[in-house]
């Protein structure tokens, strides 16, 4: 019996024999036209055409899986927003003074932001936001004493030792004259 070489009916354009060992004819290459899905191809075809990833990043994308749902987004993408800052802002809360993050919080209540497998203090994204970045690995204090603040307003740019004689003048901790190191007061 002869077996001829046939094209894929999902417009791929990849070639196979019309026949299986068993003698079945097929339609589809391996994998191409399982079920009554649109094509599960790897290639672009007119079935499954290439489109743009929705959150931004530019990355080109079968508008199909491999089960025939369609995409929108690259794997791992899915929903994340283009930018910071709009992540940012999802998760604050604007009073009159404080601008509380009620998204995750570090132990010491400290405002955390995931973004694109990374995280991030939610005071410094907001310091870096309205003002831009921050140099010289400076830390960005707390003026208010609330550490879920992300109010602009409250916040200023110290070092390390800033950032300990602040907390000493506010009375949460203490220089001890023995050791020379800084002793919380709240523990």
């Amino acid at each position: 019996m002869e077996n001829p070489i046939v094209k894929c009916k999902c417009g791929c354009g990849e070639v196979f024999k019309k026949f299986d060992k068993w003698h079945r004819e097929r339609k589809y290459f391996i994998g191409h036209g399982h079920r009554k899905f649109i094509s599960m191809c790897k290639k672009p075809s007119e079935n499954n055409p290439t489109i743009q990833c929705k959150c931004g990043c530019g990355t080109s994308l079968l508008k199909f899986d491999n089960t025939g749902r369609p995409r929108e987004y690259c794997i791992g993408h899915n929903k994340t927003p283009i930018n910071i800052e709009i992540a940012f802002w999802k998760n604050v809360k604007k009073t009159d003074s404080c601008w509380i993050w009620n998204g995750s919080k570090q132990a010491a209540g400290y405002g955390e932001l995931g973004y694109r497998g990374k995280r991030y203090a939610a005071h410094r994204v907001s310091w870096e936001i309205h003002n831009g970045e921050i140099k010289n690995s400076l830390h960005v204090l707390h003026k208010c004493d609330n550490p879920s603040c992300t109010n602009p307003k409250h916040l200023f740019l110290g070092t390390h030792a800033d950032n300990m004689h602040d907390a000493q003048n506010k009375k949460r901790i203490r220089h001890c004259p023995i050791t020379g190191r800084f002793v919380s007061l709240t523990t």
